[in-house]
Formats: C-alpha cells, sequence, structure tokens
C-alpha cells in the first residue's frame, strides 16, 4: 500500500488471512497463514497471494493503480442495495451479480 495508509495489515489482506486459514482447515484456533505489510510509494494497494514449496511457486497478484476500482465497488453496491433491509457485506452484492452472470449465460447456451 502507499506510504501514507495507516494500518497494517490492511483489512483486505486480514481478510484474505482468514479466508486461507479457513481453507486451509487451521480455523480460527490454528496457525494463521503469514501476512507481511509494507507502506511504501504512491500506488494505492497491491495484494499478494503466494502457495510456495520446494517445487514451485503459485503467485497470485493485484494492484489497483487507483481507487477507480473502489468508487465502482461502492456504485455496484449502491444500486444493489435499493429495496433490501439488513445488514450485508461485499460479498453478498458480488455472490448475487454472480448468479446472475451465471444465468445469463447458460441461457446463451
Amino acid at each position: 500500500h502507499h506510504a501514507r495508509k495507516r494500518d497494517a495489515p490492511s483489512g483486505t489482506a486480514l481478510a484474505l488471512q482468514a479466508i486461507l486459514s479457513r481453507g486451509l482447515g487451521r480455523g480460527e484456533e490454528g496457525p494463521r497463514v503469514p501476512i507481511a505489510s509494507t507502506r511504501a510509494g504512491h500506488i494505492p494497494g497491491t495484494h499478494r497471494v503466494a502457495f510456495d514449496s520446494a517445487a514451485d511457486q503459485i503467485l497470485l497478484v493485484h494492484t489497483a493503480r487507483s481507487r477507480a476500482g473502489c468508487a465502482a465497488g461502492a456504485l455496484l453496491a449502491a444500486r444493489w442495495i435499493v429495496g433490501r433491509r439488513g445488514i450485508f457485506a461485499f460479498a453478498d452484492v458480488l455472490d448475487d451479480i454472480l448468479a446472475l452472470e451465471l444465468e445469463k449465460e447458460r441461457k446463451v447456451r
């Protein structure tokens, strides 16, 4: 993340850690997936997830070059929530939108 970001690790990094820990069967009480945080430069955010072994490495990288993606997601969520009641996570928005896209794709085939 950029040098002025105050929290370390970021909320996204902590969420990724929790998801990976659960996926690896470590649960909330087991050893957590390790996190490293760096605050430097001007790029709003880069997250890397690495699966490493002696034989090879799989590396997933997301780099946010601006906050435009966050703004687009906020607008998407604002349109989605109209008419709904309750407390939601952004995962709820994505689940619904992805389900609609899959349904559209099935109808085309």
